[in-house]
């Protein structure tokens, strides 16, 4: 008796035992076997857990005959047309969508009256299910089954066809592969990572759930309309033993294009082996070139900047599909991404990425600017600290006062003996020594840097104390944590480490001292991106600890560690211990509370919990004020972090009062030339702009620029982005003038190095560029369309309010039909994010303002009139609302209707003269609508003045070419 003579219900039972014994383990599936009465289903049910111990059905004995039959079926007519209009369980099939020979893949739609509803129906074809085929098919619908992801196409039923064929239904993915879908969109390197690190979570998922893909390709993963990947194909997907993650290897059910050395031998394959296809996937996504495009040729990790070669004919073209050329597309592989690619195509599988998860935090450090867990050198890290944490370098020098209050008291803790007080003496003789060399007459014109008296420091100390073991051992604590604090994490390490090593030495592993300096070597390797050995000595802390704060210590370290290795729940589980640990410790604890709070923050937020992250956020602001000090640099941190949450969540009003509580402190703090006071007044203007307070935003933001040009020790990179922040600032309100004005001044006296520099300079060149093309220069759209192809030169992803430019460019070009395109083009695209969806209201004005512009006055008025609706309420969207309903007076006079237009013509001029200014070009725009409607209505002494005093402010401010200015040299119309 073979598979395919059992009847449906027949087979339907052997299905749900063979399900049901693959969960077994060996004495469990003879029980389940010895429990089946049925011998005919007895000896299926053996003959399918036979093959399923096999390695596969080309390579059991019956491999000939099974090739055989695949070459007679592939060469066999198909008879796809039969099964048109036919109906499997609740599905009737459509059309056919893919063909193979053991079966066809359908395009179904639901057909049980319950809901409409597409799948692709999987169906095996008859000739094909023997036990062998069927097999490998429930196994397939047996792992869909399990992955419930929303990267991965889901399972949604399955069952048996009229003639006992099995089959199932999965989720239709109407989209294209990866690598075409970025292609089509010309998508930059950082958005094509962005999306390749949810393949990665989806494939990490199916590892998790003891599932291997074997044949990840871009073939396999789709991205649907909504610009959202799914992993397709687990046809020769395996389920992994829970003791075993590893299994043989089907070498003919693979693309050989894409898989792994173990793979094409015939080894046993492991998730190693879906890490190896995820990078020749990642490689090609990046250059446009299959990774091997011989299969059988050496496999060596390939270099992604010899698949880019500038002797290519088609580097150009491959280029221009990532929104970049050629040279700029070499440039953005170099570094973290080559070393990236080599580690996921190592041919040796220990030496890859653990897993899925590894791969794509170190792409999500990358696409941040941190460190990336492969390189571990000094002036690396250093580097990277520096570029995301400008200012903390700047006043870094500040961390070596820790040196000498944590070495003293390091030092007279150990004991009072009169040696001790020698070695304390001396300690503090080398202290001096060190400070010593902060003479000015010894750097003239300027001082020493942080890391200059460290490094001098560290000499010394080795020179002066090697024979005081005590003495080196608490210097070395105490440099190893200031250097960590400037980014420093090289020389951080190796000093924490010998620190730990001599403690262990002088008073064994289980000693206070010991465990001290453990934790403390535990927070600089967590610090330093080495999450899992911090993880590994956290946890040999809290296995010997017993004191109270040593623990906290501990599972903070664990909480971060665990929150950047992605792990969202065990960093909130972490973060809980810690904050259980130390609120008995009273006020000594609070600061340790704030910590975990915060921690609990990150998590929240990592999985969308905003009102969860804004309480924690509260909690670890109040902590920390209360046992640092609200001016402590931890506190405002926190405060900060609160505020801009409390902003993006529909509590501007209380935001904006914490920053002014904010700007007050500072005052008081710092005084009236502190950088930072100019920084925060800087952001704060930006702030109450995008809460609707533009009077106010006014007042700060003059109030800002006084206080930069006071902030003489600012440094350059900080001047020049506050500075920018409020040229941004001027362009919104119509002073486009203005804001020219101060980019000028930028770049007379900006000289910011490294690739931050670059960046901020290429943002510079990209605000004057659409400024130009909203003042109507020629050339300006030009200039934006070379902008966007050389975005990428330093990782420029261009967010959607940048795409609204050229839509403005075209209407002050006065080709009101181009812009008019333009903004249905943008509205037509699928919302992706939040900021896309923010300004949905922006591209109903923009639509209703070009027809107005072209003359189609009845859809002009109703699509006006739906973005009066859409705005209707809110404050942080006025300044739209104002226009809409300038434009609502300007279409009624247009349309010989002065009377009735003229209330909101003049309700928005005062709105803007009060709010923008009269030196705002849009203040001159409602005065020239105005003037337009009080000529039309017969007082034309009175138009005459209002078109003077606009043409005035347009002269000043628009390019001749623009279109409002052109207006404004015509006669008024009569």
């Amino acid at each position: 008796m073979t598979g395919h003579n059992l009847d449906p219900q027949r087979w339907q039972r052997l299905t749900e035992l063979f399900d049901q014994a693959l969960e077994l383990d060996a004495v469990g599936r003879r029980r389940l076997l010895d429990d089946t009465r049925d011998e005919d289903l007895r000896a299926e049910l053996q003959r399918l857990l036979a093959a399923d111990a096999a390695s596969g059905p080309l390579d059991t004995r019956d491999g000939a005959v099974m090739r055989a039959r695949m070459d007679q079926a592939l060469n066999a007519p198909a008879n796809d047309d039969a099964w048109l209009g036919e109906r499997i369980g609740a599905w009737r099939i459509e059309r056919l969508l893919a063909s193979g020979g053991m079966g066809r893949v359908f395009l179904a739609a639901r057909d049980d009256g319950e809901f409409e509803q597409q799948a692709a129906l999987k169906l095996l074809s008859a000739r094909w299910a023997d036990d062998l085929t069927r097999r490998r098919f429930l196994e397939e619908r047996r792992v869909l089954a399990k992955l419930a992801h929303p990267n991965i196409a889901r399972l949604l039923d399955g069952g048996l066809g009229p003639q006992g064929e099995p089959w199932y239904a999965m989720e239709y993915v109407d989209g294209a592969p990866l690598t075409d879908w970025c292609d089509a969109r010309e998508l930059p390197i950082a958005a094509r990572l962005d999306l390749f690190r949810k393949v990665c979570e989806a494939v990490d998922f199916a590892h998790r759930h003891l599932v291997i893909h074997r044949d990840l390709k871009p073939g396999n993963i789709m991205v649907d309309a909504e610009g959202e990947p799914k992993l397709l194909d687990f046809g020769i997907a395996k389920l992994l033993p829970a003791q075993n993650a590893q299994m043989h290897s089907d070498t003919r059910l693979m693309t050989p294009e894409y898989a792994a050395p173990e793979q094409l031998r015939g080894e046993p394959v492991s998730t190693a082996t879906d890490v190896y296809a995820l990078g020749a996937v990642l490689f090609e996504l990046l250059t446009g070139r299959r990774a091997f495009a011989d299969p059988l040729a050496p496999r060596e990790a390939p270099s992604l900047l010899r698949a880019c070669p500038t002797s290519d004919p088609a580097i150009a073209t491959r280029a221009g599909a990532r929104a970049t050329t050629s040279r700029n597309l070499r440039k953005s592989l170099r570094g973290d991404l080559e070393r990236i690619l080599r580690a996921a195509l190592d041919p040796d599988p220990a030496r890859r990425y653990r897993g899925p998860l590894a791969l794509t935090a170190d792409l999500r450090r990358h696409l941040r600017g941190h460190p990336i867990s492969l390189r571990r050198d000094r002036g690396y890290r250093l580097g990277k600290f520096a570029r995301r944490h400008r200012m903390g370098v700047a006043i870094g020098t500040s961390a070596i006062f820790a040196i000498l209050a944590v070495s003293v008291y390091a030092v007279r803790q150990a004991d009072v003996a009169r040696s001790q007080a020698q070695r304390a003496e001396a300690v503090r003789d080398f202290m001096v020594s060190v400070f010593a060399s902060a003479d000015p007459g010894a750097h003239p014109g300027e001082g020493p840097r942080a890391r200059e008296l460290l490094d001098a420091g560290a000499r010394a100390m080795h020179r002066q104390f090697h024979t005081d073991a005590e003495a080196e051992v608490a210097l070395s604590r105490a440099l190893a944590k200031s250097y960590s604090g400037i980014g420093a994490y090289g020389p951080a390490r190796a000093l924490a480490q010998a620190a730990l090593d001599a403690t262990l030495k002088l008073h064994g592993a289980d000693s206070p001292e010991a465990l001290t300096t453990r934790n403390d070597y535990a927070e600089i390797l967590q610090v330093s991106g080495s999450e899992q050995e911090a993880l590994e000595q956290a946890q040999r802390v809290l296995s010997r600890a017993r004191d109270t704060t040593l623990q906290v210590r501990a599972h903070l370290v664990m909480a971060s560690a665990e929150s950047q290795l992605l792990h969202e729940q065990q960093a909130e589980q972490e973060a809980r211990r810690a904050l259980t640990l130390a609120q008995p410790l009273g006020a000594r604890g609070e600061r340790w509370q704030a910590a975990a709070w915060n921690d609990l923050a990150q998590s929240y937020l990592g999985r969308g919990q905003f009102a969860a992250a804004q309480q924690a956020l509260r909690q670890a602001t109040m902590l920390y004020t209360r046992s640092l000090g609200a001016d402590n640099p931890q506190s405002m941190d926190a405060r900060t972090n609160l505020i801009f949450l409390l902003l993006h969540s529909g509590h501007a009003n209380e935001a904006m009062s914490m920053y002014a509580g904010l700007i007050a402190e500072q005052r008081r703090t710092l005084g009236p030339q502190s950088p930072a006071l100019a920084q925060t007044l800087s952001e704060y203007a930006y702030m109450l702009w995008s809460a609707g307070d533009y009077a106010q935003a006014r007042d700060i933001a003059g109030e800002a620029q006084i206080a930069l040009a006071a902030a003489a020790d600012m440094s350059p990179m900080l001047h020049a982005d506050s500075e920018q922040s409020l040229a941004i600032l001027l362009r919104n309100r119509g002073d486009v003038a203005g804001a020219l004005r101060i980019l000028d001044e930028i770049e007379r006296t900006d000289a910011s190095p490294g690739k931050d520099g670059e960046r901020m300079a290429f943002a510079r060149h990209w605000l004057r560029a659409a400024i130009a093309a909203e003042r109507g220069e020629p050339n300006a759209l030009a200039q934006l369309d070379a902008l966007r192809a050389l975005g990428q030169k330093i990782g420029y992803a261009m967010e959607f309010p940048a795409k609204l430019d050229w839509p403005l460019a075209w209407l002050a070009a006065g080709q009101p039909q181009r812009a008019l395109q333009s903004y249905e083009e943008l509205a037509a695209l699928p919302s992706t994010s939040f900021m896309q969806a923010a300004h949905r209201n922006t591209l109903l004005l923009g639509r209703g303002v070009a027809l107005v512009q072209i003359g189609r006055y009845p859809e002009a008025s109703q699509v006006l009139d739906q973005a009066a609706v859409a705005l209707a309420g809110k404050p942080d969207k006025l300044v739209d609302a104002i226009t809409v309903k300038l434009w609502q007076g300007w279409l009624r006079a247009r349309r010989g209707q002065p009377q009735a237009g003229i209330a909101d013509i003049e309700s928005a001029l005062n709105w803007r003269q009060q709010q923008l200014g009269d030196e705002s070009y849009l203040t001159a725009e409602a005065r020239l609508a105005l003037a337009e409607t009080l000529s039309k209505l017969g007082r034309h002494d009175e138009a005459l003045i209002e078109q003077a005093q606009a043409r005035a402010v347009l002269v000043a401010q628009l390019a001749p070419q623009h279109a409002l200015r052109r207006r404004a040299e015509l006669p008024l119309p009569r």
